[in-house]
């Protein structure tokens, strides 16, 4: 057998392991380092080593290896009526004591773990969520929102995270074995130069796991609690502006005829019979305030669902401590919920937000309150 069809023989049992579930991932990178060898191509050598034995601290990460935006809980203890308790998996705020410059750190967590070490910490989980723990010399710095004591604080990474960072690594092998078959290279001859053109768009690409908010597009208002329905016609400029809070801009805008709103909290009805203004519209009882302010939360709590996933309820929490640490981060708003509950009660912005998050957040805003009486 030639060299080059021993290569390609290598590729291809390469690519059918890459779809092959029984097949861990550590076993595929020991085929790929065969690979690299035959191929003598050096980075894809060095790749495959420090995805077989681990990153040291001094040595970049692939993106993939880096998450953002990871929320930090906690596991408290405390008394209770002379009885201990133990409060898990809690979110944690930050002091205005910790360095603004080094928050963002604070909340990434870096995988410098080797393939075998993640695969054990995923089979470790039982498919809950991972935490991993923070240094003792942040814990100073931790709000627990509470008079309770922090035993343990930790990032908390969802399960599908860690999977997904495997099975990133699995896929940019199989582009990669693809890529060099397709291209039907004479592996008899130096193919350095078409080599490290392939691995450096199919292995060290951009990477496709990131906690960042995004934004989707609206498929339906179906997507909004209550309805909107008009009888008559309208005329006029409508322009919708996508920024902060997602304003309408309503222009020069005439309607006659019925119209119907429903506010989720009771229908709403009036005939116009000449211009018609374009205004805010709360259901009766509710303060104007309050109802802003859960807008607010609850579009907040949209966008980070779109990265975060919240099936279970420690998901949730999840979610609930990276909008708690959102709202901490933003004063003005942070000042506006809490005004906004005590206007309106913590019962009723609970219920205004409709989010199962909404009784975590809840939580916080209690201990905002409680410390603000302190003061």
């Amino acid at each position: 057998m030639s060299k080059s069809n021993e290569i390609l023989n290598l590729i291809k049992n390469i690519e059918i392991n890459c779809h092959t579930q029984e097949i861990r991932l550590a076993d595929i990178l020991r085929q790929c380092k065969s690979l690299a060898y035959k191929l003598n191509y050096s980075p894809f050598k060095t790749w495959v080593n420090y995805e077989l034995t681990g990153y040291s601290e001094g040595i970049e990460l692939p993106d993939y290896r880096i998450l953002e935006y990871v929320p930090i809980f906690g596991d408290l203890q405390g008394l209770h009526f002379g009885n201990i308790v133990f409060l898990n998996q809690r979110p944690l705020g930050i002091k205005s004591t910790f360095p603004r410059e080094h928050i963002e750190s604070l909340h990434t967590r870096r995988f410098f773990e080797s393939v075998a070490a993640l695969q054990a910490i995923i089979e470790s989980s039982n498919g809950e969520s991972i935490p991993f723990s923070l240094p003792m010399s942040v814990y100073p710095h931790l709000e627990t929102y509470t008079n309770a004591s922090l035993v343990r604080a930790y990032r908390l990474v969802s399960f599908d995270v860690v999977v997904g960072i495997l099975d990133t690594i699995k896929t940019r092998i199989l582009d990669f074995t693809l890529e060099i078959q397709d291209l039907q290279l004479d592996l008899e001859y130096d193919n350095s130069n078409t080599i490290d053109s392939i691995f450096k768009e199919f292995i060290l690409k951009s990477p496709n796991i990131y906690y960042i908010n995004t934004i989707h597009n609206v498929g339906s208002m179906n997507q909004n609690p209550g309805s909107f329905s008009i009888d008559g016609s309208v005329s006029g400029n409508v322009n919708n502006v996508q920024g902060d809070g997602n304003r309408v801009v309503q222009g020069d805008t005439t309607m006659a005829g019925d119209r119907n709103i429903n506010t989720g909290g009771g229908n709403y009805n009036e005939r116009i019979e000449r211009d018609y203004i374009q205004g805010n519209y709360y259901a009766a009882g509710q303060p104007q305030s309050l109802a802003q302010a859960a807008a607010e939360i609850q579009q907040l709590l949209k966008q980070l669902e779109q990265t975060y996933p919240t099936t279970t309820t420690s998901q949730q929490m999840v979610v609930a401590a990276e909008a708690i640490n959102r709202i901490e981060s933003n004063p003005t708003l942070k000042k506006r919920v809490i005004n906004a509950v005590k206007e309106g009660g913590l019962a009723a912005f609970e219920k205004a937000i409709d989010n199962p998050a909404g009784a975590f957040i809840v939580g916080a805003i209690k201990g905002w309150q409680e410390v603000e009486i302190e003061d």
